[in-house]
């Protein structure tokens, strides 16, 4: 994983608010409106909060105009076939732009990040971080695992200032690239049909 030089990214970079993110409810009446449930990592990085049952859980690919049963196809074809270059691939769909450490930033961008673990029938997996700022304008990486809770933190529990060091807990060996989303985040269309 090639170090970038985070700076370049500062202007556009989220302001880190995990309470937008953090909402399980904890009644059975509001938990299918949930964003914490809903939202996973792809979601979070994309700027996203979903809170329909029916549209959680979205994967990179799932933005291309396609009919509802291809949709569903298409969101299982990274469950099951994961690759670095199947989840590459439906990001740029998506919109991301892929970059390398030394391009030129366009301004009004931020920054993703992204690992793999390649397999087959749920042993491959994906997971984004996102360079965000704290109100003092401090830069670390942030992350929402599945539907689990927006933090700073690795799966050590240390604030992740350095992805190339942070412990990542269930193995994702493959660095995948990085990424720039519009600062404005970006919106599944059409919708992301449950599995």
């Amino acid at each position: 994983m090639p170090e970038i030089d985070r700076v370049k990214y500062a202007q556009a970079a989220p302001r880190f608010n995990p309470a937008l993110w953090n909402d399980l409810h904890t009644d059975k009446k509001n938990i299918r409106k949930s964003i914490q449930i809903h939202s996973n990592c792809y979601a979070y990085v994309v700027n996203n909060r979903i809170s329909e049952d029916k549209y959680s859980f979205p994967v990179p690919g799932i933005n291309g105009k396609i009919s509802e049963g291809e949709q569903l196809r298409h969101k299982l074809f990274p469950i099951l076939f994961t690759s670095r270059g199947s989840i590459r691939a439906g990001a740029v769909q998506d919109g991301l732009i892929p970059i390398d450490k030394n391009e030129k930033v366009p301004e009004g961008y931020y920054l993703a990040a992204l690992f793999v673990r390649p397999g087959v029938f749920f042993m491959g997996g994906f997971h984004w971080y996102r360079l965000d700022a704290d109100d003092q304008g401090n830069l670390f990486w942030t992350h929402k695992p599945g539907n689990t809770k927006a933090r700073d933190t690795d799966e050590s529990g240390q604030k992740i200032v350095d992805l190339r060091k942070a412990e990542r807990g269930y193995a994702l060996p493959q660095f995948g690239g990085y990424f720039l989303i519009p600062q404005n985040g970006m919106r599944f269309d059409p919708p992301v049909p449950r599995l």
